[in-house]
C-alpha cells in the first residue's frame, strides 16, 4: 500500500490509488494518525503523495521482521546485496533489450534471462515499499503517548501486518532463487530394489512400490510397470516403472535414496522388531532434444529368457541385453515375451540412466549437487525411517516426523505433504549454499 500525507488536519480521502491499510492525517500535535481512526470520524481532506522508493536502485534497510529461526532472511546483509546485484543485472538486461542492437541469438538469451530475473525484481520492489511503510508505522508508534491506547493498538496491528507481509515475501523470494533443474518437467523411470533384510526387505519394497503406485494415481500421472521380480511370499526383489505426468521428476526426485523400516515381520514368530532397508532411484527420462546418444554407441545382445514363465522360456531369444560401449553401462530385460518390447524397455531404461549420469556431472560442476540420486553418494544414505511400533515416519533430511503410517502408505495427502516439506527444506539449503558462496566472494 502507498502512504500519503494529509495537508489539512483531521481527515482522509479514499482514493483508488490507495489500497486497504493505513493512511495518515496530521493529528493535533503534527503526528500522523491511522486511516481507520479517521474513518470513524467521517471527515474528508486532500492528500499529497509521500516520496516513493526508487524502482531501479535498492536502498539499504535494516530488516527486523525475520525470526532468528528462519534460515533465509532479508535481514542478512549478504542476501540483500545479492538481491541488489540481481536487480542491477535485470536493469542492465532490460536496457540492452530496449536498444535493439543485439542479434537474434543474443536477443533470445537476453529475453530468457529477463524472464528469470523479472519475478525477483518485482518482489524486491515490493519489499522496498513494505519496508518504507513499516518505517512510517514505527515512527508513529515512537511519537504516540502512553494514554493513546486505541491508536497504539491500531498501529501495532498494522506493524504486525507488515511483518507478516515481509515473511511472505521472503518465502516467495526464496522460491524464486532456487536454481532451476532442467529435468524437472521430464517424465521418470522409478526403480525400487530390496536391500538388507532378506524376505522382510522384499515385503517392504513391495509396500513402498505400491505406495508410489497409489501416489501416481493421486497426482493423476500415468504409470506403467516395466519390470518386476517377485519373491515367493509376495515381496519384490526389484521393480521398475515408467511414470508420465506434470512435475513427476520435480516431486519424485527427492524420494531417491535408502528407506529403512522397523517392524515385526510377518515371518517373525518371536515378535522381535527387525530393521530392513530398500533403495529407491528416480531417473529422469530424456526428451527428444536431450537424447544425444548415437545408435552406434549401443551394443544389443539377445538370448533365451531364463526362470519361470511358460513355454517361451528357454525356447525363444526374447531376452535383451543392451550395453553402452563408452561407459560400459548395461541393462537387461526379459519381462515381456516379445523381443521388440524387451528391447524398447531396455533402451528406455539405459537412456534414463545415462541422462541421470549427465545431470549428476553438470550439478557437480556447478557445486549444487544435493546428493540425492542413485549414482551419487545417496545410495548409502538413509533418508527416511518407517517405525511401525511407534506409528511414525521420519525424514532425516528435513527432520520431519509424521504419524499414522497406515494413512501414509495410501500415497495420498500425507505423502504429498512430506514430499513438499522435504522439497522446501532442500530448496532452502540450495539457496543458502549460493549465498554462502557469495559470502566467501565478499571476504576475498
Amino acid at each position: 500500500m502507498i502512504f500519503r500525507w494529509i495537508r489539512s488536519v483531521g481527515a482522509v480521502v479514499h482514493s483508488p490509488a490507495c489500497s486497504a491499510g493505513v493512511r495518515w492525517v496530521h493529528g493535533g500535535g503534527g503526528r500522523p494518525c491511522p486511516r481507520r481512526v479517521i474513518a470513524r470520524l467521517g471527515t474528508v481532506s486532500l492528500l499529497r503523495p509521500a516520496p516513493q522508493p526508487s524502482r531501479n536502485v535498492l536502498t539499504s534497510h535494516t530488516f527486523v521482521t525475520a525470526s532468528k529461526e528462519r534460515p533465509f532472511s532479508l535481514q542478512d546483509e549478504v542476501t540483500w546485496k545479492y538481491l541488489q546485484r540481481l536487480v542491477a543485472e535485470g536493469q542492465t538486461v532490460m536496457d540492452k533489450l530496449q536498444t535493439g542492437l543485439d542479434t537474434d541469438t543474443e536477443h533470445q538469451k537476453l529475453a530468457q534471462r529477463w524472464d528469470e530475473l523479472r519475478p525477483i525484481v518485482e518482489k524486491v520492489r515490493q519489499v522496498e515499499k513494505t519496508m518504507e511503510e513499516l518505517a512510517e508505522v514505527e515512527k508513529l508508534l515512537a511519537s504516540l503517548k502512553d494514554a493513546e491506547t486505541e491508536m497504539r493498538d491500531l498501529a501495532l496491528q498494522e506493524k504486525q501486518s507488515y511483518k507478516n507481509d515481509m515473511e511472505h515475501l521472503e518465502d516467495e523470494i526464496l522460491t524464486l532463487l532456487v536454481p532451476a533443474d532442467e529435468a524437472d518437467e521430464n517424465d521418470i523411470i522409478l526403480e525400487v530394489a530390496a536391500g538388507v533384510g532378506g524376505q522382510e526387505a522384499m515385503l517392504f519394497t513391495s509396500d513402498i512400490f505400491e505406495m508410489y503406485c497409489q501416489y501416481a494415481a493421486y497426482k493423476n500421472w500415468h504409470m506403467q510397470v516395466l519390470t518386476s521380480d517377485s519373491s515367493s511370499i509376495g515381496g519384490l526383489r526389484h521393480a521398475t516403472a515408467s511414470i508420465k505426468g506434470w512435475n513427476a521428476y520435480k516431486l519424485m526426485k527427492l524420494e531417491a535414496g535408502v528407506h529403512r523400516v522397523q517392524r515385526v515381520p510377518r515371518t517373525e514368530r518371536a515378535g522381535r522388531v527387525h530393521t530392513s532397508t530398500m533403495t529407491v532411484a528416480v531417473l529422469p527420462q530424456p526428451k527428444e532434444i536431450d537424447n544425444t546418444w548415437n545408435k552406434s554407441e549401443f551394443k544389443i545382445e539377445t538370448k533365451k529368457a531364463s526362470g519361470a514363465g511358460g513355454q517361451h522360456v528357454n525356447t525363444t531369444e526374447s531376452a535383451v541385453r543392451i550395453v553402452h560401449i563408452p561407459t560400459g553401462l548395461a541393462v537387461e530385460c526379459q519381462q515381456e515375451r516379445s523381443q521388440i518390447q524387451n528391447r524398447s524397455i531396455a533402451m528406455q531404461t539405459i537412456q534414463a540412466r545415462l541422462y541421470q549420469i549427465k545431470l549428476d556431472q553438470q550439478r557437480s560442476q556447478q557445486q549444487l549437487t544435493r546428493q540425492q540420486q542413485m549414482g551419487t553418494a545417496a545410495r548409502s544414505e538413509k533418508i527416511r525411517t518407517y517405525n511401525f511400533t511407534q506409528d511414525r515416519v521420519t525424514d532425516h533430511r528435513a527432520g520431519v516426523n509424521m504419524f499414522n503410517l497406515q494413512d501414509f502408505f495410501t500415497g495420498g495427502d500425507k505423502l504429498d505433504e512430506m514430499i513438499q516439506t522435504v522439497q522446501q527444506h532442500v530448496q532452502t539449503e540450495e539457496v543458502l549454499l549460493i549465498l554462502e558462496q557469495e559470502r566467501q566472494q565478499y571476504k576475498q
